[in-house]
This record gives structure tokens, C-alpha cells and sequence, in this order.
């Protein structure tokens, strides 16, 4: 019976990486001309700036996990920034494959806390805390970048209504979460409200409990607690903020430097533009880290700013590279170490 699911869940899971693997042979087949001129623009790169990427890769490594680690050491939970360095990169890995807007990634955290001797609700507080930054980072620059773009006469209603549909998840979201904190008794009520329909699909699928409803009480003191303090000591938090601006400060130099080291006609302007757009498109696609859409929007929205077709092409893969696919291969690696060592759940 076990066999026999996990070999359905096998199927499903390689039949859409088949379908883009398919996809993607049937782009190369049909644009072979294409590539040539984009390996063309690639083969007289300027590689001091991809040197500069590189650099800027190593440091984005770091500063996630200095993100992490402070935001877990502002909720008093023990952190170590070297171990750091390899949960989150691991934390990172599972958030893009699981495709659960950045939650599945706790669990190694959690695992961590027990390790460590923290409770799972004050893991869970250092946690969303660095979920709620991310959020709040990503809104200051989308709103940036729709200044931008507007200001250029760039803006088309693709964009505006993507904008719009994250933009109204993030105030629901929000307004949930502000309803909740505001006292403990309706921060119960509402983690009881998210543990049925969790719990059920859980069951659905022959799994424990997400939430363990007799625990609630005691769980939500300590997330109650954590906030408390953030209003108590907001200057605590200010240093995991500061990170989590630069997260997407130094995305935005790994696109602008591979743009200047194929010689894309693009400004920092259009990097900042470019970058919140794919990262919305990565966010709503339904492919795992939007990939294939974010290639394209990305390439569709630096045109628009006059870069070079093939030039844009090549920002946008090279791009993509620097921001997912070596983040991706670091992960598997050290969710591999993590397993090997028995310190990463299943």
C-alpha cells in the first residue's frame, strides 16, 4: 500500500518536470538561431562582472543566514551562525521544491529547537519572523518598482493586476495576523481556526496531526510572548529587518551586474523593476519557482526598457542562475549533510 503511494507520488512529481523538460527541448529545437546569437552575447561577456556576481552570491549565502540567525536570536532562541548557514540554505531548498510559499522549511528549524532545547512555539515565533520581514521587504520594493515603471511609461496591466492579487493576499494575510496578536485569547482562536483544515488534510494523508490542538494553550503563550517583546523591544528587530532589505538589495546587484556583463543597456532602475517582477511572476506561476515565467517576464520587461533582445535573453537565464539554480544545488547539499548526520526530519 505504502509502495503503492509512494510510487503514485513519484509519477506526479516527475511528470511536470518531464512536461518542462519537454517544453524546454521543444524551445530549443524551434529557436536555434536564437541561441546562437545569445551564445554569441554570452561568449563576449565581461567577466569581471560576472566575478562581481559571484561575490555577490557568496554574500547573499551569508547575509540569509545572518537573517535567520538574528531573527532567531531576537525571539531568545539559541542559534549558532555557523549551523545557521546550513539550515537556511537547506530551509531554502525545501521552500522552492515543496512550492508552500516558504512555510515547509520550519521543520528544520524545529528539529534544530528540539536539538537545542527551544520550545517548537518559540522556534515557530523566530520563524515567522523572518516570514513576516521577508514579506514587508519584498513590498517595499514592489511598490519601488511600480513607481519605477510607471514613472517610465513601462507599466502594462499584466503587472498591475499580478501587483494587485499579491499586494491583496499580503493586507488579508496581515490583517489576520494584527487581529490575532492583539490579544492572546483571539490569537487561540485563530490558531485553532488554521489547525482543522491542516490537521484534516493531514489525516487525508495518513500523516499526524500538523498542530497538536491539546498543546494550543501553552504554544500560543509563547508566540504571544514573542510578540510582545517585538512591541516591548522593536529596536531588537531592527537588525533582522536591515537583512532582510538586504537580501533584496543584493538580488537586485546580481541582476544588474550580469545585465552589465553581457552589456545590457539596463540602469539600476531597471534592475530594481526587473527583479520584483520576477519575483512576483516566480511567487503566482504554478511551475515550481515560477520557472519558465520569470525567464520570460523577465525578459519581456528588460526589452521593454530598450535592453537588447538577445542581450535580455541572456540576463535573464544568467540571472536566474546566479539566483536559483546554484542556490538550489547548495540546498540539496546540505539537506544531504543535514540527513546524514540525522538532523533533518523526513
Amino acid at each position: 500500500m505504502h509502495t503503492a503511494a509512494a510510487r503514485r507520488h513519484v509519477t506526479v512529481s516527475t511528470l511536470l518536470w518531464g512536461a518542462l523538460l519537454l517544453v524546454a527541448l521543444a524551445a530549443v529545437a524551434t529557436n536555434l538561431g536564437e541561441l546562437r546569437q545569445i551564445g554569441h552575447v554570452v561568449r563576449h561577456a565581461a567577466w569581471g562582472w560576472i566575478a562581481v556576481s559571484t561575490a555577490l552570491e557568496a554574500l547573499f549565502v551569508l547575509n540569509l543566514a545572518l537573517f535567520y540567525w538574528s531573527s532567531f536570536r531576537a525571539n531568545r532562541a539559541h542559534a549558532d551562525l555557523p549551523r545557521f548557514v546550513l539550515l537556511t540554505s537547506a530551509s531554502h531548498f525545501v521552500n522552492i521544491v515543496s512550492k508552500t510559499g516558504g512555510l515547509a522549511g520550519i521543520a528544520l528549524f524545529v528539529r534544530e529547537g528540539q536539538r537545542r532545547g527551544d520550545s517548537t512555539a518559540r522556534v515557530t515565533a523566530g520563524y515567522v519572523t523572518t516570514y513576516v520581514m521577508s514579506w514587508a521587504s519584498f513590498v517595499v520594493v514592489l511598490l519601488l518598482a511600480l513607481l519605477l515603471l510607471y514613472l517610465s511609461g513601462s507599466l502594462t496591466i499584466v503587472e498591475i493586476v499580478a501587483a494587485g492579487i499579491m499586494l491583496a493576499i499580503i493586507l488579508a494575510v496581515g490583517g489576520l495576523m494584527v487581529a490575532g496578536l492583539r490579544s492572546e485569547a483571539a490569537l487561540l482562536r485563530l490558531y485553532r481556526a488554521a489547525a482543522r483544515p491542516l490537521n484534516a488534510a493531514a489525516r487525508l494523508l495518513r500523516r499526524p496531526p500538523v498542530i497538536d490542538v491539546a498543546t494550543a494553550p501553552e504554544s500560543v503563550r509563547d508566540i504571544y510572548d514573542a510578540v510582545s517583546q517585538v512591541k516591548r523591544k522593536p529596536l531588537h528587530y531592527a537588525q533582522p529587518f536591515a537583512h532582510a532589505l538586504a537580501v533584496e538589495a543584493l538580488s537586485i546587484g546580481m541582476l544588474w551586474t550580469v545585465a552589465l556583463a553581457v552589456r545590457g543597456d539596463a540602469g539600476f532602475e531597471v534592475a530594481v523593476a526587473g527583479y520584483a517582477i520576477s519575483l512576483l511572476f516566480s511567487m503566482i506561476a504554478i511551475t515550481p519557482a515560477g520557472i519558465g515565467f520569470v525567464e520570460a517576464s523577465l525578459s519581456v520587461l528588460l526589452v521593454s526598457f530598450g535592453v537588447d533582445r538577445h542581450a535580455a535573453i541572456a540576463t535573464a537565464l544568467g540571472y536566474r542562475l546566479f539566483e536559483f539554480w546554484i542556490p538550489l544545488l547548495l540546498g540539496a547539499v546540505s539537506l544531504h549533510l543535514l540527513r546524514e548526520r540525522g538532523e533533518a526530519p523526513r
